[in-house]
């Protein structure tokens, strides 16, 4: 019970810390543009390991495929 008591009173201090919307909204614009920046450079990646070609291998052909 002690246990419990002590875990209310710690959820109650975070709960009571809420950061204003402006915050909330500019902090998840730079979540979102960190996750966008890391599909970027995921895909860019890829396509690079296609078309670029490796030691001993001949050069890919260019295509529409993706």
């Amino acid at each position: 019970m002690l246990l419990a008591a002590r875990s209310y009173r710690i959820l109650k201090r975070i709960f009571a810390i809420m950061p204003p919307s402006k915050v909330l909204d500019a902090l998840d614009r730079v979540i979102n543009a960190e996750v966008t920046r890391k599909k970027v450079l995921n895909q860019t990646q890829g396509y690079r390991n296609r078309i670029v070609p490796r030691r001993g291998q001949p050069p890919a052909r260019w295509s529409r495929k993706g």
